[in-house]
């Protein structure tokens, strides 16, 4: 799932494609729901249930775009790259 490379290239979070994870919450403050979120840059390409189903849409469009892929969990950082 996640690379164990000893690269180690520096994620571009305006180019790149970065899975986050968000916890949504409602008026106070109750969690309602989580979510993956899949970026290019800073736009929002999809939304996902699950973590896997998050990773596996980043390494396609990462893929299909020739670009890196990287994870953004609840760990928060540093981002973790994603293996294609």
């Amino acid at each position: 799932m996640l690379s164990r490379s000893s690269r180690r290239e520096a994620p571009d979070e305006k180019h790149d494609i970065i899975v986050h994870y968000f916890q949504i919450l409602d008026t106070s403050g109750r969690e309602v729901r989580k979510t993956w979120k899949v970026f290019l840059g800073i736009e929002t390409q999809a939304d996902f249930d699950t973590l896997e189903e998050a990773i596996a849409f980043a390494r396609q469009l990462a893929q299909r775009l020739g670009r890196r892929a990287w994870l953004h969990d609840a760990t928060g950082y540093p981002l973790k790259p994603i293996d294609l």
